[in-house]
C-alpha cells in the first residue's frame, strides 16, 4: 500500500528480489520490475532523502521480510493500532463515506501492472 506513489510494475520480469535465510530482504538482482516511479507526480530521485509513513509491524519490525527500514531513525511514533488509525481516517477525513475511488483493486489507478 502506498500513497502518493505512481509507479508500474512490469510482471513479465520475474521478481529479483534476494531474501536471507529468514526471509529478510538483502538486496536487488537483476533487472528491476518497478518502473515510472513518481513521488507527488515527480520522478523518484535517487539521492534524496524523503519521509514515509508505515505501519510499525513494517518499520519497526521487519514485518513480512522489509527489513530495509529497520535500521533508520524514526520521526515521531503514534500510539494508535493500524486499525484506530483506519478508522480514524475514514471518521475524520472522509466523514464515513469511502469513496468510489476506493473500491476495488484498480483503486485510483496509480499502479499499473502490465504483462500478466
Amino acid at each position: 500500500q502506498v500513497s502518493g506513489l505512481s509507479y508500474t510494475i512490469d510482471a513479465r520480469v520475474p521478481s529479483g528480489v534476494v531474501v536471507d535465510d529468514k526471509g529478510y530482504f538483502v538486496k536487488i538482482s537483476g533487472k528491476r520490475r518497478v518502473k515510472d516511479v513518481l513521488v507527488g507526480g515527480k520522478p523518484l530521485e535517487k539521492d534524496k532523502v524523503y519521509t514515509l509513513a508505515g505501519t510499525e509491524f513494517v518499520l519497526r519490525n521487519g514485518g513480512d521480510g522489509n527489513t530495509l527500514f529497520r535500521t533508520l531513525p524514526l520521526q515521531r511514533e503514534s500510539m494508535l493500532t493500524e486499525a484506530d488509525a483506519l478508522m480514524e481516517y475514514i471518521h475524520n477525513r472522509l466523514h464515513g463515506v469511502i469513496p468510489e475511488e476506493y473500491i476495488g483493486y484498480a483503486g485510483q489507478g496509480r499502479i499499473k501492472i502490465i504483462g500478466r
